[in-house]
C-alpha cells in the first residue's frame, strides 16, 4: 500500500441559481440572477494539531488547567494562544475576547522592550494568522532581523503560510531549510510530503483532467474505466512519499492512523476527479462502480474498515473519508449515513456539518436535478447545527433560500441585512448575493448599484459580469449587456448559461 499525503482537500462547488424560465417577460427573465456559490466541501484534515483531535470533555478539562496556571501567573505565552483557541471551540465568544486582548497586551510589551524575542514573535505570528491577517504575518516573517537566529517554528509557519497562498515552491524551501538543520524534524517532513503532492493534485485538476477528458474520449465507451483507473496509478507513482515514511517510523504513535485514513482519502480524490470528469459518458451520470470492481476499490475499502475500528475518540475523519468513498459510488444513503456518525461523533465543529451538506448537494443537482429538494434537506442539516454550534456565513446563506423559494424577498433581504452585520469581513460575497437578490426583486438600477461597486475589486468574478450582463439586457443596453456576458465567457466558457443568455442577447438586436 502506498503511503500517500496527510492533507487533501476536495472541494465539490454548490452553485446556488434557479433555472431560466422559458417566457421572455422582465420578471421572469430576472429569475436566474446569480447569488453566488455556497462552497461547502469534505474537508478531511489529516495532520490535524491536537487542540483539533480533543473531544469537547477534554477540551474543557484543558480549559480548566490553563485557566489554573494563568490565575497562578504560570501561563506561557503558547499556552495562552492554545487558551484562546480553546474557548472560541466552545463557543465561549466573550472569554475567548478577553484573553486575546490580555495576549496582545502581553506581546506587544515584551516586542517592544525586544523585536527579536523569537517566542514572542511566533505567538504574534500564531495569533494573526487566527485572526486572519495573513498581510500582517507575510510582513512580520519576512523581516530579515528575525532571521539571524534559526528557529524552525517559524520557517514552518512561513512554509505553511506560502502553502495556504499556493506558492508550494516557496514552501518547500522553507521546508528544506528545517530538514537541513533538523533532519528528524517529523512536521517538516509531513508538510514536505504535503506541499509535493497537493502540487500535483493542483495541476492535475486545473490542467492535466482536460487534457485527459479529450484524450479519453477518442476510446470506446468500454475502455474509459480501465483507462481512468491506470491514469490514477500513473498520478499517484508520481508523488514522493519517502518524507512521510520516515515521519512515520520516527514517530508511529503519532501518524500511523493518519496515514490510514490519508492514504485512502488521496485514492479516492483521484478517483473521484478522475471518473466525475473524464469517465461518464453522460453530463448527469459517474459510471457505476462496484466495490470488487478493481483491486483498487477492494483496497481503500479495506484500508477504511481499519480506520474506523482504530477510530480514537473525537475524531471524525475515518467516518468522512468513507462517506467521500460511498459518495464516489453513487450510494448516497450509505454516503450520509456515515458524514451523520460523523456529525453525531463531533457535533461541535464545522466538518461534518459541511460534508453532510456536500453530498445532499451532490445527489440532488448532480443526479436528481432538483436543487430545491437539495436547498430544503440541507436546511434541515443547518437547523440541527444551529443548536450546537455557531453557523457559518454560508450556513446562513443558505438558510435564506427557502424564503426566496417562497418569493419572500423583502424577509430574505432583511435576513441578509443580518448577516452582513454580523460578518462584515465577507462584504464581496454577501454583495454579490443582495445584488442578485435586487434583480430578482426587479429592482434593476439598486442592483447594477451593487454589482458595479462588486466588479471594481473582483473584476474576473463569473457570477457579477453574468448579472450585469442580465441587468443590462432587461434595460435594454444591450452593447453593455454583450461586453460582460463576453467577459464571463472568456472566464468560463463551459459555462452554458452565460452562453444562452449572450444568444438571447445577439438575438434581440
Amino acid at each position: 500500500m502506498r503511503k500517500v499525503k496527510m492533507y487533501v482537500l476536495c472541494l465539490l462547488v454548490v452553485a446556488i441559481v434557479l433555472q431560466i424560465s422559458a417566457e421572455e417577460t422582465e420578471k421572469e427573465l430576472l429569475e436566474p440572477a446569480r447569488l453566488g456559490e455556497a462552497n461547502y466541501q469534505i474537508s478531511i484534515h489529516f495532520l490535524q494539531d491536537s487542540l483539533s483531535e480533543l473531544t469537547p470533555d477534554q477540551r474543557r478539562e484543558l480549559i480548566l488547567k490553563l485557566s489554573d496556571k494563568r490565575n497562578k501567573g504560570e501561563i506561557s505565552l503558547l499556552e495562552t494562544y492554545t487558551m484562546i483557541r480553546l474557548l472560541y471551540m466552545e463557543g465561549l465568544f466573550d472569554d475567548e475576547a478577553k484573553i486575546t486582548e490580555v495576549l496582545t497586551h502581553r506581546l506587544d510589551s515584551i516586542l517592544t522592550k525586544d523585536q527579536k524575542n523569537l517566542d514572542a514573535v511566533f505567538v504574534l505570528v500564531k495569533l494573526k494568522r487566527w485572526e486572519g491577517d495573513d498581510s500582517g504575518v507575510m510582513s512580520l516573517l519576512n523581516d530579515s532581523a528575525l532571521w539571524e537566529k534559526f528557529y524552525s517554528p517559524l520557517w514552518l509557519e512561513l512554509a505553511d503560510l506560502y502553502f495556504e497562498y499556493r506558492e508550494y515552491e516557496r514552501a518547500g524551501e522553507a521546508v528544506d531549510l528545517v530538514l537541513k538543520d533538523e533532519p528528524e524534524n517529523t512536521e517538516a517532513l509531513i508538510m514536505k510530503t504535503n506541499i509535493s503532492s497537493t502540487k500535483i493534485l493542483t495541476n492535475l485538476l486545473n490542467e492535466e483532467l482536460w487534457v485527459f477528458k479529450e484524450e479519453l474520449a477518442k476510446y470506446p465507451p468500454e475502455e474509459r474505466l480501465k483507462i481512468t483507473f491506470a491514469q490514477i496509478e500513473t498520478t499517484i507513482d508520481r508523488v514522493d512519499f519517502s518524507p512521510i515514511h520516515q515521519a512515520i517510523e520516527l514517530n508511529p504513535e503519532r501518524f500511523e492512523f493518519h496515514f490510514f485514513v490519508g492514504a485512502v482519502q488521496e485514492f479516492i480524490v483521484y478517483m473521484h476527479y478522475l471518473m466525475l470528469i473524464g469517465s461518464y459518458e453522460q453530463e448527469s451520470q459517474l459510471p457505476e462502480l462496484k466495490e470488487t470492481q478493481s483491486p483498487l476499490l477492494k483496497e481503500i475499502k479495506s484500508y477504511l474498515d481499519t480506520a474506523i475500528k482504530q477510530r480514537p475518540s473525537g475524531d471524525v475523519d475515518a467516518f468522512m473519508a468513507m462517506a467521500m468513498y460511498y459518495l464516489v459510488l453513487s450510494d448516497f444513503d450509505r454516503a450520509k449515513e456515515f458524514a451523520q456518525q460523523a456529525v453525531e461523533a463531533r457535533p461541535d465543529i464545522d466538518e461534518p456539518y459541511d460534508a453532510l451538506v456536500t453530498i445532499i448537494n451532490f445527489q440532488w443537482l448532480l443526479f436528481e436535478d432538483d436543487r430545491d429538494a437539495g436547498i430544503r434537506e440541507s436546511c434541515k442539516v443547518l437547523e440541527e447545527k444551529r443548536e450546537n454550534k455557531k453557523l457559518q456565513f454560508i450556513d446562513r446563506l443558505m438558510l435564506i433560500h427557502p424564503l426566496i423559494q417562497e418569493k419572500n424577498y423583502e424577509e430574505a433581504l432583511s435576513e441578509l441585512g443580518k448577516i452582513e452585520n454580523d460578518f462584515p469581513e465577507k462584504k464581496i460575497p454577501s454583495l454579490l448575493f443582495r445584488g442578485g437578490l435586487l434583480l430578482r426583486m426587479g429592482k434593476v438600477d439598486e442592483g447594477l448599484t451593487t454589482l458595479n461597486e462588486i466588479i471594481k475589486s473582483e473584476p474576473n468574478n463569473v457570477d457579477v459580469h453574468y448579472n450585469l450582463g442580465l441587468a443590462y439586457f432587461v434595460k435594454g443596453q444591450l452593447d453593455i449587456a454583450l461586453e460582460h456576458l463576453k467577459q464571463a465567457s472568456q472566464l468560463n466558457p463551459q459555462d452554458e448559461e452565460v452562453i444562452e443568455l449572450i444568444n438571447k442577447v445577439e438575438a434581440s438586436r
